[in-house]
């Protein structure tokens, strides 16, 4: 159990860690906020690309590709796939 003074003295040390924590300048945040953005902005060239690519697969070679690739899709089912590729292609384009 827990006693009064140990919470107390959890809560003295958390304080005190934040007292010590140097804020972020805005120009860092900027920064790391751009950083994010161009990852992100990667990832979705990144995901147009596999799109595109799914998009033109006849019904075999989604077979074949689920076949190879079964880790990168949980879909067991080929018209699902191409529903949802439907879809964020929707969203994307």
């Amino acid at each position: 159990m827990i006693s009064v003074g140990g919470i107390k003295n959890k809560l003295k040390k958390k304080a005190e860690g934040e007292k010590n924590m140097v804020p972020m300048q805005w120009q860092e945040k900027k920064q790391l906020a751009e950083k994010e953005e161009e990852g992100l902005r990667k990832e979705i060239e990144e995901f147009k690309t596999w799109v595109n690519m799914i998009e033109t697969m006849n019904d075999q070679q989604l077979q074949g590709y689920l076949k190879n690739h079964h880790g990168d899709s949980k879909m067991a089912n080929n018209q699902s796939i191409k529903k949802k590729v439907r879809l964020i292609t929707s969203i994307f384009y």
